[in-house]
């Protein structure tokens, strides 16, 4: 699971899109990978139509999980309030 804390953030579409970008290693690995953050599905859609060049994710390899309710992040101990 790859936690960021917003979409449409200028610091987290480059890592986002290096994982996307080598998702076969992790497939070789027995590994899947996931996307999560406090936005909504809707925001996550928008975000990843975007394109790259406008600092969108254009497409991922993985899917993006909406975490409105910040249950999983509180859960982790990754919500900093």
């Amino acid at each position: 699971m790859v936690k960021y804390p917003l979409d449409f953030t200028f610091v987290c579409p480059s890592e986002l899109i290096a994982f996307s970008d080598r998702i076969s290693e992790f497939q070789e690995l027995k590994a899947e990978v996931v996307g999560l953050s406090v936005d909504s599905k809707y925001s996550h859609l928008a975000w990843s139509k975007s394109p790259r060049k406008a600092g969108g994710l254009g497409g991922l390899n993985f899917p993006l999980i909406s975490d409105i309710t910040k249950e999983v992040a509180c859960d982790y101990g990754v919500l900093i309030p």
